[in-house]
């Protein structure tokens, strides 16, 4: 349910933000006036309550409008360091003489084509300019040639610099580069021997090839449960499908220390517990099934970052709305209390 703004009724919305529970309401709340000071000038003025969020519930005019907003804004001098009213936008210095003044000041530069020292002014440094102490360095930088060998035919060339980090500067064509990076590949589908370049790097020699690659399956054992599952036979050829699930493949790599050294304590006080348990998209750590309890082991380094908290919340939220007790154990307390910390687990499942 919610309040009508208008008239205080309540009333369910029928679209996502509605504040009136009718358009009569709607109407009579555009109608009414409210009087406001003007913020500039000290006027009364009338004006909707849905404006005064914005600037134009603040002001009686445009005129006042703009004074308030020059009011608030504040720039520092680029010339003299003050601090000013600008009266345009990216307005920099203070007066006129400020202005003049900094275009008067020059900075010492080494021209990029001769070596000779020059002048120049701040702001065509700041532009990306004040590179040349002259137009005929400038254009006689432009036309220097730097002169290699192709990499692959071997022919000497010459290149502007503008294009100098093209084809890596060491091939003197497109087509030396492409023909370089040509090398001699195996179908995964049929096995045929077929030429590929650096700029195609495939994997068959067909399209056929790579449709039966994608659509055909064959059949694998997973090297954990060693239960018996498909695989399309393109990712089989790439090293894919040694497991039938995640479940298995985090099985496979074995666990951490700070999860063994909390399956061992478990093991000892003879608690029966399972490993690595999936609950919709979650996997548990350690699932107490007489308790329905779950206990998390968390490592430091994946653990440890914003993001990662907010995720971890979320998996608590979503365990603990279906019924279960989520403990979470950070690789500190493992370490230095482990049995304290196991202990404490127990009594709040016991009491």
């Amino acid at each position: 349910m919610v309040t009508c703004v208008q008239c205080g009724c309540g009333f369910q919305p029928v679209t996502t933000g509605a504040r009136y529970c009718s358009k009569d309401c709607r109407s009579a709340a555009l109608r009414r006036r409210i009087r406001v000071t003007c913020r500039v000038c000290g006027t009364r003025f009338e004006t909707v309550p849905s404006r005064l969020s914005s600037a134009r519930g603040k002001y009686c005019s445009r005129e006042c409008s703009g004074r308030g907003r020059r009011a608030t804004t504040t720039a520092k001098c680029a010339a003299c360091g003050r601090v000013f009213t600008p009266k345009k936008r990216r307005q920099r210095y203070c007066s006129l003489s400020c202005s003049a003044a900094a275009q008067r000041v020059r900075i010492e530069r080494t021209c990029a084509h001769c070596g000779q020292p020059f002048q120049e002014i701040p702001a065509r440094i700041r532009n990306g300019r004040g590179k040349f102490c002259s137009q005929t360095c400038k254009y006689a930088a432009r036309m220097l040639q730097i002169t290699n060998a192709c990499d692959h035919c071997g022919k000497v060339f010459t290149r502007d610099p503008s294009k100098s980090s093209r084809y890596n500067n060491s091939f003197c064509s497109f087509k030396c580069y492409a023909e370089h990076g040509r090398k001699l590949k195996t179908c995964i589908t049929c096995g045929k021997q077929f030429v590929t370049t650096r700029c195609k790097d495939r994997s068959f020699c067909s399209y056929g090839c790579m449709g039966r690659a994608k659509w055909d399956r064959e059949n694998r054992q997973c090297e954990v449960c060693h239960k018996s599952f498909w695989v399309a036979t393109g990712q089989a050829a790439k090293g894919y499908g040694r497991y039938c699930s995640f479940r298995c493949f985090l099985q496979s790599r074995g666990v951490t220390n700070i999860e063994a050294a909390v399956a061992a304590e478990l093991e000892r006080r003879n608690i029966k517990f399972e490993r690595e348990v999936k609950i919709s998209r979650y996997h548990l750590d350690f699932l107490l099934p007489q308790w329905d309890a779950v206990i998390e082991c968390d490592g430091a380094f994946w653990h440890s970052s914003d993001q990662a908290r907010e995720r971890d919340a979320r998996k608590d939220k979503y365990l603990t709305e279906r019924g279960l007790i989520v403990f979470r154990l950070t690789s500190t307390q493992i370490e230095e209390s482990l049995t304290d910390c196991i202990d404490r687990i127990v009594n709040m499942l016991e009491s």
